[in-house]
């Protein structure tokens, strides 16, 4: 079959009218598969059914390879609310699995086939939707998977077939380098990525291979489009019919193509897609499409010979100088693996094209770079002839900058990497991480925006690691970039997350009347004072001082102990309201909420200074806890993440009872993922309501020591973790 020439250049210029109708028709036809799922468990429980539905309705008599295909092939993936994947197998390794699954947001994505595959047997099936794990729940997921590319057939109408023996037709996506190429007895439909879709049409008109290029229609997934491609040769003008839907009116657009050039007894030559200085700097894997010299020859081609001055194309054994009328089938293949073609039949033929379109699609080597210089000579039956200037083809080295930064790497993932491809095509660069510069593994692309390169999360890392980066241009091992690295973060825990180091501490305070002297004891988080992490809000219930005798805890009650009653270990944090109140001394009542918080507390137990050094930026904290709710209050938990002054990262949580132990959890939410963690802030309050409630009655701390006070909502915490 005939290389794609444009054509339409030389049919303006010498005159040719000729009229394609092509109806471009989307079936109502729907190719899906059905997927479903529930979930149970105090995490939740994901299970995927999947069932095959055959969807293949043909509106037009168009036969297709492909069938539906088996539900076990399917590819099943669930992400997280960040991208990261948890789980990935094929559904027949999936079926009646039940997979855990924190409660949260996700991401369920069954396919089968490739995104961007083009071809016959290239059909794409894809269902991809968010749902929702609830905790302690039983959901069901229900999902439908659809064909996600295009379904495309082309039919030739009679009169196409009867006054041009040669002709076929090709659909091309711009976002992918392959297309659908139909010839005249094909009947198969096709498969080719969503978007903007383009028909091309060549026929031979008198042993000259001329083409027309439909104007691009965007399509769907899921949609079948049939392309009734016709001519009336009594007209001479181009009209163009789209018909979008079978439901929807005929659109018609006029297009007319006047001749715009009326050739003059000389041979003309005119070089398209070169700069001003007549020359092409091209780089490996970009598409030079319409770069090319067209000749109008109106008494014929007698000659037309190629001068190039190539040390590369000479080394490689080219010859300096062909002529293309009557150059053999070895030479055009030699010049064609270099991206220089031209069609066959020139002799007498009074149009042709010398096309440098593939100059791109080669692989070249970056340390040995093509150039060359060119001359056209084109002579006519008649003897005159047409010399072109001089045009040079420059090959320039594909250029990438990977913007990497230390900020990049958390301790189990790679994210927000991007890149800027000022040279070359960004599609054809594949960035690759290694940990031991020896098994390479690509960076899924997220997005191509024009030059700039967004990645996907790297996941699945392991923590103070250095990975190393390179990439990758069009699969040619001599474009490789220079290696670049980063390490992963270290997965740090809070000390005395346990809370099993305490220290006990007796509070000393008077009698106004007579100055008597009293202790009561209160207890600090930690073992030693210059190591200490936590600080407690107790200074707030205990004054220095009070009045009258009796009951000494209703006026002087600290408001955090430690607790034998532990999930691990021996001990526990427990947090508690309490109120303290001395009517001679001071007649406001002291209403605190337990607080344990990391950071100091002054001697009325307010925060002097919050947070501790920190330098990981974990994605959750998780706990264990108990909850004797009094009023029904809710206990409060936040966490703070701060680089400097500002705060990087805040989770809060407001939680409720719980009579035996349960896991809590709070989720960190990244407002700036461009800085590095250099402190951590965390609080558990026993209430987070203003004014708390509380009633008199027994509270037992510490060790198993009982005391009669007011007191409200009682909160238990042990077990803290970062998890990463």
């Amino acid at each position: 079959m005939p290389a794609d020439f444009n054509f339409l250049t030389q049919m303006r210029r010498i005159g040719f009218l000729f009229s394609f109708v092509a109806f471009m028709m989307i079936s109502c036809a729907k190719e899906t598969v059905t997927v479903t799922g529930d979930s149970a468990g105090p995490m939740g429980e994901v299970t995927i059914a999947l069932a095959s539905v055959d969807g293949h309705h043909n509106a037009l008599p168009v036969k297709s390879t492909v069938e539906v295909p088996d539900a076990g092939d399917f590819k099943i993936e669930i992400f997280n609310a960040e991208g990261v994947r948890l789980y990935r197998d094929t559904y027949a390794n999936s079926e009646n699995k039940k997979i855990p699954l924190n409660a949260g947001e996700y991401r369920l994505l069954a396919s089968h086939g490739k995104a961007l595959g083009v071809g016959f047997d290239a059909i794409y099936f894809a269902a991809d939707r968010n749902f929702t794990v609830r905790p302690q729940t039983a959901e069901t997921i229900e999902a439908t998977a659809r064909m996600a590319n295009v379904k495309v057939a082309v039919n030739f109408g009679e009169n196409l077939d009867t006054y041009y023996a040669g002709h076929y037709a090709r659909v091309k996506n711009p976002q992918v380098q392959d297309y659908l190429q139909f010839d005249q007895d094909e009947t198969r439909a096709g498969y080719i990525p969503a978007g903007d879709l383009t028909l091309e049409v060549y026929a031979n008109v008198d042993g000259t291979w001329k083409y027309y290029k439909a104007p691009a229609k965007t399509y769907s997934p899921n949609d079948f489009v049939t392309f009734n491609v016709d001519i009336d040769p009594r007209q001479g003008d181009l009209t163009v019919g789209i018909k979008i839907d079978d439901t929807e009116d005929l659109v018609e657009e006029e297009i007319k193509v006047p001749s715009a050039y009326a050739p003059g007894d000389a041979p003309v030559i005119v070089f398209s897609g070169f700069d001003g200085s007549r020359n092409l700097n091209f780089t490996e894997a970009v598409d030079y499409q319409g770069t090319q010299a067209d000749f109008v020859v109106e008494a014929g081609i007698a000659s037309c010979v190629l001068d190039i001055t190539s040390d590369y194309l000479s080394a490689k054994g080219l010859p300096a100088s062909v002529d293309l009328v009557t150059a053999n089938e070895s030479v055009k293949t030699q010049f064609s693996e270099y991206g220089i073609r031209w069609n066959g039949g020139l002799d007498g033929a009074r149009i042709g094209s010398l096309d440098f379109s593939g100059l791109g699609k080669n692989i070249h080597d970056p340390e040995n770079l093509f150039s060359a210089s060119i001359i056209l000579t084109v002579t006519d039956k008649a003897g005159k002839k047409a010399v072109s200037e001089v045009y040079t083809l420059t090959q320039v080295p594909p250029q990438i900058s990977v913007d990497i930064h230390d900020y990049n790497a958390f301790a189990r993932r790679i994210e927000g990497l991007t890149a800027n491809v000022p040279v070359g095509n960004p599609a054809a660069y594949e960035l690759q991480y290694s940990s031991g510069n020896s098994e390479w593994k690509p960076v899924a692309v997220k997005s191509i925006d024009g030059q700039n390169i967004s990645y996907d999360v790297i996941s699945g890392l392991a923590p103070e690691t250095e990975y190393t980066f390179r990439t990758v241009y069009n699969g040619n091992a001599k474009s490789v970039s220079a290696l670049s690295g980063l390490t992963t973060e270290t997965e740090l825990q809070i000390a005395n997350s346990g809370f099993e180091d305490w220290t006990v501490q007796n509070h000393t305070f008077n009698y106004i009347s007579s100055l008597t002297k009293k202790n009561i004891d209160w207890y600090l988080p930690y073992s030693s004072a210059s190591s200490s992490v936590w600080a407690v809000n107790s200074k707030k219930t205990m004054p220095g001082k009070y009045t009258t005798a009796g009951n000494q805890n209703t006026k002087n009650f600290p408001s955090v102990a430690y607790s034998t009653d532990a999930f691990f270990g021996s001990r526990s944090a427990m947090l508690y309201t309490v109120r303290v109140h001395d009517l001679n001394f001071d007649p406001d009542d002291i209403l605190a909420a337990g607080e344990l918080f990391i950071g100091k507390a002054d001697d009325s137990g307010n925060h002097s200074s919050e947070g501790t050094g920190f330098t990981s930026r974990p994605d959750e904290l998780q706990f264990q806890y108990k909850y004797e709710s009094y009023n029904n209050e809710t206990y409060l938990v936040e966490v703070r993440l701060y680089s400097g002054d500002t705060v990087i990262a805040t989770g809060t949580l407001n939680g409720q009872k719980a009579s035996s132990w349960t896991p809590g959890s709070v989720k960190l939410t990244y407002s700036d993922r461009t800085r590095q963690a250099d402190k951590v802030y965390i609080s558990f309050k026993s209430s987070s309501a203003a004014s708390p409630a509380y009633r008199e009655g027994e509270i037992t701390v510490a060790d198993n020591k009982s005391y009669t006070v007011y007191y409200g909502s009682v909160l238990y915490v042990d077990q803290l973790n970062f998890v990463y």
